[in-house]
């Protein structure tokens, strides 16, 4: 007979690369032996941070994957705009082919124009330099580096933010800390509890990767 339970690479790797997608409410996994079925049943996103990911469980053996998604890429998106034609130097310079060119309609100039958002890929980065690259232990904590209370500017802020928790037994501050890292966290240990760590795999690719590896 054969066994079923264990989660190899091919699957492993195809769910990571799903990941970076909008993962339906199933997906099937083809394998040397039979089609696996693996059901979409939390979609883990947190704008904040930017973590984003997937909890699927397999239809026949109850097995586990969370896949975490890397470091995303800029998205560009194009809108198109239509202004009245004035000859000015720029609209000619786009009927030139500037800027992916424009057309005139009517009297009008028609032509797209396009938008680079970096907000999901900086929140990234962020993660990869200071959760990977430097691996900062503190980082990836969700309470670190008590001090005595001293009433600071800084301190202040860091309580109105919530970065930090004053405990009025001993006078002093705790700061924690919210990355994906920590986000994570709180999604691993509800289904370890749930299911058992033997139960559970980690996937992903780039930063992705970085926080399988780190709750592996």
């Amino acid at each position: 007979m054969v066994n079923y339970n264990n989660i190899t690479d091919l699957t492993a790797s195809t769910i990571s690369r799903q990941s970076y997608k909008q993962i339906p409410r199933k997906i099937f996994i083809e394998t040397d032996y039979h089609i696996q079925v693996w059901e979409n049943i939390e979609t883990i996103k947190d704008s904040d941070t930017g973590l984003h990911g997937y909890v699927l469980q397999n239809d026949d053996t109850d097995e586990i994957v969370i896949s975490f998604r890397g470091t995303e890429l800029p998205k560009t998106t194009a809108t198109k705009v239509k202004e009245k034609y004035l000859a000015t130097p720029s609209q000619d310079a786009r009927l030139a082919g500037a800027g992916g060119g424009a057309e005139l309609e009517n009297g009008y100039i028609v032509y797209n124009q396009k938008d680079v958002d970096y907000s999901e890929t900086l929140k990234d980065v962020e993660e990869d330099i200071q959760g990977i690259v430097l691996g900062d232990s503190d980082y990836t904590k969700k309470d670190y580096r008590k001090t005595p209370y001293l009433g600071t500017p800084s301190q202040d802020a860091a309580l109105l933010t919530g970065k930090a928790k004053f405990d009025s037994k001993d006078k002093t501050l705790t700061y924690d800390t919210k990355n994906q890292f920590t986000v994570a966290e709180q999604v691993v240990e509800k289904y370890v509890k749930k299911h058992g760590s033997d139960n559970i795999v980690f996937t992903g690719h780039s930063l992705g990767g970085g926080l399988a590896q780190y709750y592996a």
